[in-house]
């Protein structure tokens, strides 16, 4: 685990977030916090970030990371994740009323990351999760503008449905023993008391459009993809991965198997925070277009001669128009690329493309690069139109994918065979 110490209280020593602090592979502190570190554990921090300065004097072989103007605890997260360090917990105040405890709450909110003090445990749950509370604990939800579904044995609420509107706390219950099924429609923060156990995060689950459900029931069935289920559980429980596990089938819950009309094969997800939702070169909003996107706008521009610079990176409306927009895997580990190849997701993804080869016809498959072109070599030509060309990444797409027509192509196709076209701009 990677310790992030926030600048205010320490963890007292009887406390469970105390020993589950001392038992840190590596803390970096905030300001103010290395010197409360030295004192309590008598080991010195890994990293500080912002003021340097110590009464304990200087700390040799520790990163420094200088004070700007950024919160200290979000750069300390940022560097982290930079760093690619896995199971960050963050260690803050005491309880609600310290000043700086609420900015920690959100900051953790924000990062999608534990946060544990004297009083209890906050833990992040991005849409899902189930945990067990103890007799006698105390549970609360902290979220903003969204709507929270509660489940449980043993715990009365006060609504089944919580909405929050410019609020941050749902009222505190008391709980009996029990086990806790929350769904929110946005990430939320649950905070229970005297608790350091983390929530399992619901194993994502095959939630998909019921054509492809139906289509595809021969490989959910299989060996190989029971095993590369377990892999994607234990890795989205081990640590953060993308998309969001509602996000996975999002593809083909927006394109059902009777509406493809164009399929656009990628990669794999984007690594990072609030860019991958499923939709291969598409990002969440308010995302900018990352820079292969840029150039597949760029070539949009010059075929209909419009501008898009000012257009979101959100592919879903080409998706609800009958693009596929598929990835050769669909899941990644935070920050490492292709983590996830090698594992079941490329022999998955080549079914649905023979699927759609075999019983479809007059589709329009855009293979670009080495990979998708690759994925795509045993379509039957003389019943799809097949456009290649290279990637569109800005270390290839001068090669040949600015100028290749292939928006225009694709409707002019669709338009011979009595097809709607796609809106693509």
């Amino acid at each position: 685990m990677t310790a992030i110490l926030a600048n205010g209280a320490f963890p007292s020593p009887a406390s469970a977030a105390r020993r589950l602090l001392e038992s840190a592979e590596r803390i970096v502190c905030c300001d103010g916090a290395a010197d409360k570190l030295v004192e309590a554990l008598q080991r010195p921090p890994d990293v500080v970030v912002g003021d340097m300065d110590s009464s304990k004097g200087s700390y040799s072989n520790v990163i420094h990371i200088p004070d700007e103007d950024t919160n200290d605890l979000t750069k300390a997260i940022e560097y982290c994740r930079k760093q690619a360090w896995p199971d960050l917990a963050i260690f803050g105040a005491t309880g609600l009323r310290e000043d700086h405890s609420l900015g920690n709450i959100f900051r953790a909110l924000d990062a999608q990351i534990p946060l544990y003090t004297d009083s209890g445990c906050f833990l992040p749950v991005a849409d899902k999760a189930t945990f067990h509370v103890t007799e006698g604990c105390a549970v609360s939800v902290f979220a903003t503008d969204c709507e929270t579904r509660v489940k449980s044995s043993g715990l009365v609420w006060p609504l089944d449905n919580v909405k929050f509107k410019n609020l941050y706390c749902a009222t505190l219950n008391r709980a009996q023993s029990s086990v806790i099924e929350l769904e929110s429609t946005k990430p939320i923060m649950v905070f229970i008391s005297g608790s350091t156990q983390a929530p399992k995060p619901d194993s994502p689950k095959v939630q998909i459009e019921e054509s492809w459900k139906n289509k595809l029931a021969d490989e959910f069935n299989s060996e190989y993809f029971k095993r590369l289920t377990d892999f994607v559980r234990d890795e989205y429980a081990k640590g953060r991965c993308y998309p969001p596990g509602r996000f996975i089938f999002e593809a083909f819950n927006r394109t059902p198997f009777d509406k493809v009309k164009v399929v656009i094969i990628g990669q794999d997800p984007y690594h990072g925070a609030h860019q991958a939702h499923g939709l291969c070169f598409s990002v969440m909003p308010p995302t900018p277009p990352p820079p292969s996107l840029v150039n597949i706008y760029k070539e949009l521009e010059a075929e209909y001669g419009v501008d898009l610079s000012k257009r979101s990176g959100d592919l879903s409306s080409w998706a609800d128009d009958g693009v596929l927009l598929l990835n050769s895997t669909l899941t990644v580990q935070e920050g490492k690329p292709m983590s996830h190849t090698a594992h079941g997701w490329e022999r998955f993804t080549d079914a649905v493309v023979v699927k759609l080869a075999h019983e479809r016809e007059h589709l329009v498959f855009m293979l670009w690069g080495s990979p998708a072109r690759k994925k795509g070599s045993t379509i039957d030509r003389s019943r799809h139109l097949v456009l290649e060309t290279v990637h569109p990444s800005p270390l290839s797409a001068y090669r040949g994918f600015f100028g290749c027509g292939h928006f225009k192509k694709a409707n002019e196709y669709l338009a011979s065979h009595g097809i709607d076209q796609i809106k693509w701009v």
